[in-house]
């Protein structure tokens, strides 16, 4: 039975309970699994949907489009173009816009020139401050400078799934820093880890020392770790992180100030790397730059169940948190 949740909106994965994850992890499945819940077709009927992207994307807009239309509602699609500049727009009066027009104001703020590294959260936590006070309108991040909460959720989900374990505790997974030619933002990876580490899970983290990730996540993981009964360690030994492993996590990320470095030639996963190991990614990815084509496209690879999860996992979300189901629909 899933009961009303507690949250409304999620900024990264630790602004929701593990209860509250689990929630809705099992309406995901429901969906998944093609049960029949009363109302779902019409969760969203005559409600909008904001899906603002200040930075391209194709997977997490073409899903969430559909899961929007597929519940009733209308998607409305704001491109960067459009993107809020601080310099001309007080925050608040954007926010109370949003709130004014939708039902949930689903956000990509990634960094730029006007918003730094360190300050998209802010924003979107001030955004999600000014819609709850005129509308009660859920905020929901698609990923900004430092966390992608709904990366980490399905990521977790498509794991255990895939070990066929419903808990998580003990599993051992190494995220690890490959070469690539294209930086990438650190806010997939991290959110990953911090949610991992709540799961109780036994997390290696392993790069090249100039590569490392926000120190603050850094801690946040940790003391996670602490209070799970997991563990978190930290190697830049590449050969010898995989050892052992269940699960693998390779990509490329960098700051925006980062440049390719020839001296990490070495550092790409391989089917000899990853062994018996899962592979994970949360793509896009670069066949032969990061991971081999025989890693992304083989048996151990999740990389088509976790498009399929992502998918199931915003459905549940947006009627959690924006539909009938915000009202305290169950799910038995």
């Amino acid at each position: 039975m899933v009961q009303k949740h507690n949250a409304r909106h999620l900024i990264d994965s630790q602004d929701w309970s593990l209860d509250d994850i689990n929630r809705l992890w099992h309406l995901t499945r429901c969906l998944r699994d093609g049960e029949t819940l009363p109302d779902l077709d019409d969760c969203l009927k005559r409600k909008t949907v904001i899906l603002w992207f200040n930075a391209p994307s194709t997977r997490t807009r073409l899903t969430l489009h559909q899961a929007v239309v597929e519940m009733g509602g209308v998607p409305l699609y704001v491109g960067m173009e459009d993107f809020h500049d601080p310099k001309i727009e007080d925050l608040a009066d954007l926010a109370r816009a949003m709130a004014l027009s939708a039902s949930a104001i689903c956000l990509r703020l990634l960094p730029t020139k006007n918003i730094p590294y360190g300050q998209g959260e802010a924003v979107l936590r001030r955004i999600a401050e000014e819609a709850e006070k005129l509308a009660r309108v859920p905020v929901i991040s698609l990923s900004h400078d430092r966390c992608h909460p709904c990366q980490g959720l399905y990521e977790m989900l498509t794991i255990q799934n895939a070990l066929k374990r419903n808990e998580l505790a003990g599993t051992r997974i190494l995220f690890t820093w490959v070469r690539g030619q294209k930086a990438r933002p650190w806010s997939s990876t991290q959110d990953s880890l911090l949610i991992a580490t709540r799961l109780g899970m036994r997390v290696t983290l392993c790069h090249p020392p100039e590569f490392g990730l926000d120190p603050e996540i850094i801690d946040r993981c940790q003391r996670n770790a602490t209070n799970s009964g997991g563990s978190f360690d930290h190697t830049d030994d590449f050969s010898r992180a995989f050892h052992g492993q269940e699960v693998v996590y390779a990509r490329h990320w960098a700051n925006q100030e980062q440049q390719v470095c020839g001296r990490y030639n070495n550092w790409y996963c391989d089917q000899t790397c990853l062994g018996k190991a899962l592979f994970l990614h949360p793509m896009p990815l670069a066949r032969g730059d990061e991971v081999s084509a025989e890693v992304a496209d083989g048996s151990q690879s999740l990389l088509q169940e976790l498009l399929h999860n992502k998918y199931y996992l915003q459905k549940a979300l947006l009627a959690m948190v924006a539909g009938c189901w915000s009202r305290g629909g169950d799910v038995s």
